[in-house]
C-alpha cells in the first residue's frame, strides 16, 4: 500500500510539472517535434511523437508522458543506490526529483531530457551487470533518438572494457552503432545542412562567456549540491567513462549554449555519487542551501510560466475562415504555426487581402487596417478581420 501511495504521489508531481510547462505555451523547438517538422535528429523518438499527431490534446499528453518518465526514473536511482544507507538513498532520490534538470525540463516536449533518461538507464544496466548485447541494443536506440547520445560513448566504452571484451566486441558494441548513425546522417542531406546552419550560433562569444555559461548549466542541472557531489564522486573514483562523457558534455554545451542542455549533466552526477557513496554527505546547512536553490529555480520558472505571444493570440484566431491566413511581420518561430488554426505566412502588404489576421511583431509597413479589428491587451499588435471576429 505504501508503494502505491508513493507511485500516486510521484505521478501527481509529474502532472504538476507537465501542467507548469504547458502554461507558457509551445516553444519553437517543441513545435518542431509536435508538428514533425524536419529537424536534425534521428527517427526513434520522433516516430513515437508522430503517434500522437491525430489526438486533440497532443501537447499535454506528450508533456505528461515525458514528465512521468523523468519523475518515475527515481526508481532507477533508488535501485542503483542499494549500497547506501537508507537516509542517503532518500536524500539522493530527493536530489533527483528536486534537481534543476527535472524541475525545469520534465514536461517539456524536448529530446534532451529523454537522452538524460537513456543515459541513466545505461548506468543502471551497468550496475545490474546486464548482458552486453542488451546494453548494445539500448545504446543503439539512444543513438537513433538524438545525436547528443554520442557524448556518452565513453560510458559504453567503459562498460565493454570492464567486461574484458575483445577488440571485435568493442567494434560491435561501440564503433558499429556510431557508424550506422553516420550512414543514416549522410543519406539525409537535410540533417548536415541543418547542423551547419546551427553551428554558427555564438560564434563570436569569448572563452570567458562560454566558460560562465557552461558553469551555469552545470549548476542548474544538479541544483549545485548534486552537481558538486556528483562531480567530486566521478573524479575521486576515477570513473573514466563518466569523466570522459562529462568533458564531452561540457565542450558541447560551451559551443551550444541552450539552457535545456543542463539536464544532460544530471545522470552523470547520479553516476558519480553512486560510484562514491561516502561523498554523499548532507547536513542541515546543505539542506538549507538546497532549499534556497530550489526557491531560486522556482523563480527561474517565471519565464516558463509566462505565456508566449503565440499562445496569447491563439484564442482570437479561432474564428478565422479556413481559406484565410495569418500574416506575421518580423521574426517568428514554429510555435506560431502550431498555435494557429490556419496557415501562417510572412507579412507582405500584397497578401493582406487574403489574410484573416495580421500580427505585427515588427512594424507592418503599408498595412491598411480597413476591415480589421485591433485586439488590445495581448502584448503584441494583432489585427483580426472584422467579418471573422466579433467583439
Amino acid at each position: 500500500m505504501k508503494r502505491i501511495l508513493i507511485i500516486i504521489g510521484l505521478e501527481l508531481y509529474a502532472l504538476l510539472l507537465a501542467f507548469m510547462q504547458s502554461l507558457g505555451g509551445v516553444r519553437t523547438d517543441e513545435a518542431k517535434y509536435l508538428m514533425d517538422i524536419p529537424y536534425p535528429h534521428p527517427p526513434a523518438i520522433r516516430w513515437f511523437l508522430s503517434l500522437f499527431d491525430a489526438l486533440p490534446m497532443q501537447e499535454i499528453i506528450i508533456r505528461i508522458v515525458f514528465a512521468s518518465l523523468m519523475v518515475h526514473a527515481v526508481w532507477l536511482v533508488w535501485d542503483m543506490a542499494k549500497q547506501m544507507k537508507h537516509e542517503q538513498r532518500l536524500a539522493l532520490a530527493a536530489l533527483w526529483l528536486l534537481s534543476g534538470g527535472v524541475i525545469l525540463q520534465a514536461g517539456t516536449v524536448m529530446i534532451a531530457p529523454i537522452t538524460a533518461l537513456q543515459v541513466l538507464v545505461l548506468l543502471w544496466m551497468d550496475a545490474k551487470k546486464s548482458p552486453l548485447p542488451l546494453i548494445g541494443i539500448w545504446w543503439l536506440f539512444s543513438l537513433f533518438s538524438a545525436y547528443q547520445a554520442v557524448l556518452f560513448l565513453p560510458i559504453v566504452l567503459m562498460m565493454v572494457w570492464q567486461r574484458k571484451k575483445s577488440t571485435a566486441d568493442s567494434m560491435l558494441y561501440c564503433a558499429i552503432p556510431v557508424g550506422l548513425l553516420c550512414l543514416y546522417t549522410v543519406t539525409n542531406p537535410l540533417i548536415p545542412a541543418s547542423m551547419v546552419i546551427h553551428s554558427g550560433r555564438d560564434l563570436y562569444s569569448s572563452l570567458g562567456d562560454r566558460l560562465i555559461a557552461t558553469l551555469r548549466l552545470w549548476a542548474i542541472g544538479g541544483s549545485i549540491i548534486l552537481s558538486a557531489m556528483g562531480t567530486v564522486g566521478m573524479i575521486r573514483t576515477r570513473s573514466w567513462g563518466l569523466i570522459g562523457s562529462f568533458i564531452l558534455v561540457c565542450a558541447y554545451i560551451a559551443f551550444s549554449r541552450y539552457d535545456y542542455y543542463a539536464v544532460l549533466f544530471l545522470s552523470l552526477f547520479i553516476g558519480g555519487i553512486v560510484a562514491f557513496p561516502s561523498g554523499m554527505r548532507l547536513n542541515r546547512l546543505s539542506a538549507v542551501a538546497f532549499a534556497v536553490i530550489g526557491f531560486a529555480l522556482v523563480g527561474n520558472l517565471s519565464g516558463v510560466l509566462t505565456r508566449s505571444d503565440a499562445r496569447k493570440v491563439r484564442p482570437f484566431l479561432s474564428r478565422i475562415a479556413e481559406d484565410q491566413t495569418v500574416l506575421i511581420s518580423g521574426s517568428f518561430g514554429h510555435q506560431w504555426q502550431y498555435e494557429s488554426p490556419v496557415s501562417v505566412r510572412r507579412y507582405h502588404e500584397d497578401l493582406v487581402a487574403t489574410a484573416g489576421a495580421v500580427v505585427c511583431l515588427s512594424p507592418c509597413e503599408g498595412f491598411d487596417s480597413s476591415g480589421f479589428v485591433k485586439i488590445d491587451g495581448v502584448g503584441v499588435e494583432v489585427w483580426v478581420r472584422d467579418s471573422s471576429y466579433k467583439l
